[in-house]
């Protein structure tokens, strides 16, 4: 085989197996990845969403059991108060039932039976005197709060929620009937159709144990309780992503997840189209990349064979042609390298072969050149091979270039990042490659290098022959003559597109991250919002006042959380928070759940400090407690007062002060030993932030707060 046919085959050899083997293993990589973080989405979706429920569900149980140990409905249905007439007793028990679910839009109606079934009291008055001897919600409620599976109701025409409570004599423990309240679906439904981050296609649904679907869906219109869901497809496993077709026989990814104590199936499913999407244009990517660089393979080698064979051939010819007696054939090579020099030697070889004599001493001299040039030519086929052999080795893009930027020497690794050939661009000068916007960057360049500074990972755009903008990593070097003076210069470039790229992917993956983050800041937001609905409700269920102040004020204490964690979910940092942001919005919360706070003027002077979240939390209960107090004792019998609010800065601390222009507090009172819980929580809240807090009466109460940034 020529030496032209086996480079040829060694390039094309080379090139398939390094491209294949790359393209397989980065594909298989992108692929597993991309795999891994759809399945990680869907299902934490599914999780998030199935704790929503299940929290909304024992709020439920909660709400309607506490409900049901209210002193008023249990002397209702024992029917005997010495202060009370049966009748006043009835009208006390509905007052209660049509507060408590006007207190709770989600409650459709509270129905109350007596021990028989009979519905003897409810906020719906065309309920009262129905039967409910043989429904579920009074046979299993009398044992203990029962949840009944989502029904249709003819009287409300829509789907509800049952949840009943047994009613028990406090002192004989005898059953006594059943509270029953009928909830309306609003809130499970939101849950469900909230569809943050599952895309175009993506939907979560509950299905009962029927198969029947108990929450809208988003492709089909009147779908709960009337749409059911294939068996095949609803007995998938569990807590695991399958592949299957949906009710819409359309291939889904999805993931199932039980409800046990409803016996209900949570579903959070996409179709498979959207998901595998980045996967399919990935692999067209990788397929085209392929076949393109088999293409240049075969192209490069070709080119490379024939410029280092075809001068060898023609010179192995001319040898031969003058070996043969000859001696007027010229080889004619005129390149400036090794074989035009041999060349030329052949040329003057027979020139003097032929004007020599033919005596021994001449012709031996002339074997001696022969030989000689016998072992140059080979020597210069060694050096050829070795040359070749180190531009085919080459991984970077290595352009010589004159001071003016025109380019005299390409590698194969430039053809391979650039596109062009070597003799398609060498004459040419380096600004064919450098895009139109940037003209002033190669004088940049070489000022640099004049100036003998190092321009090393200087990393920067290039254009490719199709035009395509590619990122790469250069560093130029200066070509210096013997005098030292600079006569050109040396470039090595190195694409590093695919590294930009999985930049901009690590990028991404926090983006998600952030995205989990701000789910479950809300998803604590939401469980503040219901443990204070608890206590709103545990409240009105109380009559002792010193207990009904003491739910308020925790409530009030969480309101200070919950502003907390409205701020962070809003936020783009989870690490600090604006205190003027935090503390302007916490005070008028305060102030607004305050029913006695409509007269007194509120002035603040915040500056716009950013402290960090662990700090806010202290802060947040301190300002809490004492606007507070201040709201309870500082202006009792007069009809008007003024709180100031104001924050601060000053050298590496933060100052906080909180003033009224009230009665004042007592002169015996020591912030370091108080008596009181609010004072105590303050004291100890200050010193979790390594903070100080100052009580001064004069024309009012001032407390001031200091604590380190």
């Amino acid at each position: 085989m020529k030496i032209a046919n086996r480079i040829s085959l060694y390039f094309l050899v080379a090139g398939l197996i390094i491209t294949i083997g790359a393209a397989s293993y980065f594909y298989n990589e992108v692929n597993s990845t991309l795999k891994e973080s759809i399945y990680n989405k869907l299902t934490i979706s599914a999780e998030l969403r199935l704790d929503h429920i299940n929290t909304y569900l024992n709020m439920l149980e909660i709400s309607v059991g506490q409900l049901s140990k209210s002193p008023t409905l249990e002397d209702f249905l024992i029917g005997f108060d010495v202060h009370c007439s049966k009748e006043e007793l009835f009208k006390r028990a509905e007052k209660r039932l049509i507060r408590t679910k006007e207190a709770n839009p989600a409650i459709a109606e509270f129905l109350l039976t007596d021990d028989k079934g009979k519905v003897v009291a409810s906020s719906n008055k065309d309920s009262i005197g129905q039967d409910k001897s043989t429904d579920s919600l009074f046979l299993d409620g009398q044992k203990s709060v029962f949840i009944k599976d989502i029904y249709y109701s003819e009287m409300y025409n829509q789907p509800l929620l049952a949840v009943s409570a047994p009613i028990l004599d406090s002192e004989t423990n005898h059953f006594l009937g059943v509270l029953c309240a009928r909830v309306k679906l609003d809130y499970l439904n939101t849950i469900c159709t909230d569809r943050t981050g599952l895309g175009e296609t993506g939907e979560i649904y509950l299905v009962n144990n029927g198969g029947y679907m108990i929450t809208p869906s988003r492709f089909i219109e009147g779908s709960v309780l009337k749409l059911k869901v294939p068996l095949n497809y609803h007995t998938y496993k569990e807590n695991t992503v399958n592949h299957y077709p949906d009710y819409r026989n359309i291939p889904n990814l999805g993931v199932h997840l039980a409800v046990p104590r409803m016996n209900w199936s949570l579903i959070s499913e996409i179709d498979e189209s959207e998901a595998f999407a980045p996967l399919k244009r990935i692999r067209i990517i990788f397929i085209s990349i392929i076949v393109l660089v088999i293409l240049a393979s075969l192209v490069l080698g070709r080119f490379v064979a024939l410029w280092i064979a075809k001068p060898i051939e023609k010179l192995e010819k001319g040898a031969e042609i003058i070996g043969g007696g000859n001696l007027d054939y010229k080889t004619s090579i005129d390149s400036n390298d090794e074989v035009g020099h041999l060349s030329r030697a052949f040329d003057s070889m027979t020139l003097n072969l032929k004007k020599s004599t033919t005596s021994i001493d001449s012709l031996n001299i002339e074997i001696a050149e022969r030989k000689k040039l016998t072992n140059e030519l080979q020597e210069l086929q060694v050096k050829d091979h070795a040359l070749a052999i180190i531009i085919d080795s080459a991984n970077d893009a290595i352009v010589g270039k004159k001071t003016d930027g025109t380019i005299t020497s390409w590698n194969k690794a430039a053809e391979q990042i650039y596109g062009y050939r070597a003799n398609e661009i060498i004459g040419k000068n380096i600004s064919t490659l450098i895009p139109s916007e940037m003209p002033d960057e190669l004088p940049f360049i070489i000022k640099k290098i004049t100036n003998n500074e190092v321009v090393e990972h200087y990393e920067t755009i290039r254009k490719t022959k199709e035009g395509k903008l590619i990122d790469i990593s250069l560093n130029v070097s200066p070509i210096r003559d013997t005098n030292d003076k600079i006569v050109g210069l040396s470039a090595i470039s190195r694409e590093i597109t695919e590294r930009k790229k999985a930049e901009e992917k690590i990028k991404l993956l926090l983006k998600e991250k952030e995205i989990i983050l701000k789910e479950v800041h809300h998803r604590i937001k939401n469980n503040m919002s219901i443990v204070s609905g608890l206590l709103m409700l545990q409240a009105a269920s109380m009559k002792d006042q010193s207990a009904i102040n003491a739910l308020n004020d925790a409530q009030n204490r969480l309101l200070s959380m919950s502003v907390l964690y409205d701020k962070l979910y809003r936020s783009e940092s989870f690490n600090e928070i604006s205190l003027k942001e935090y503390l302007e919005k916490l005070v008028d919360e305060v102030l607004f759940n305050l029913s006695d706070s409509s007269h007194i003027s509120i002035e603040k002077y915040i500056e716009d400090i950013t402290i960090s979240t662990k700090t806010s939390f202290s802060v947040g209960i301190i300002i809490n407690e004492l606007l507070t107090n201040i709201m309870k004792y500082a202006f009792k019998g007069r009809d008007k007062g003024t709180v100031t609010i104001s924050a601060s800065k000053k050298d590496d601390s933060i100052i906080i002060i909180v003033q009224d222009d009230g009665v004042g507090m007592s002169e015996s009172l020591n912030v370091n030993h108080p008596k009181g819980f609010g004072l105590n929580l303050v004291d100890m809240m200050a010193k979790q932030i390594n903070g100080t807090i100052q009580i001064e009466n004069h024309n009012g109460t001032k407390f001031t707060l200091e604590f380190p940034v």
